[in-house]
């Protein structure tokens, strides 16, 4: 087994294990009311089973397939981006609130993918946090983190 392939088992390994906490995680979410007809369980479950069925399809294509080392071309910048973004999401949401803290996660992510507009990348930022805060608020009921902008939402 080449380096390449016990990376791909590895990180296929890792979702699993991710999918499988999320699906035993949902397990302690309220059903809610009996009218409800998805209930909050649904998109827990739904998201553990994409990432299973993800992981699963990642294991399988890297178990049968054979590469070459030479093969192994991961780019990790764009990785380090995503990463950073998630994590400066996490660790701001609470202080900063969703909005902000969504915009400066869509900005690592567009650098991730290239994008070297970082004005523009906080414009579509900010209109899809404020557009996803609303929704999920108004719509859903769900409380989001507010941050420094408790006085003006």
């Amino acid at each position: 087994m080449n380096r390449h392939t016990r990376i791909e088992l590895g990180f296929a390994v890792a979702v699993i294990l991710l999918g499988l906490y999320l699906l035993i995680g949902s397990g302690d979410i309220n059903l809610g009311s009996g009218y409800d007809r998805i209930g909050p369980r649904f998109f827990p479950y739904l998201i553990a089973a994409g990432l299973l069925i993800t992981a699963l399809t990642m294991l399988l294509e890297s178990w049968f397939r054979r590469q070459q080392a030479s093969d192994l071309n991961v780019k990790f910048i764009p990785l380090i981006y995503i990463a950073s973004g998630l994590l400066l999401c996490v660790f701001t949401l609470e202080r900063l609130g969703f909005i902000i803290s969504v915009s400066l996660m869509f900005i690592f992510i567009a650098r991730a993918f290239n994008s070297r507009r970082s004005l523009r990348d906080a414009g579509v930022g900010l209109v899809l946090g404020i557009t996803i805060y609303f929704i999920f608020t108004s719509g859903l009921g769900l409380v989001l983190p507010t941050g420094i902008l408790s006085g003006v939402l």
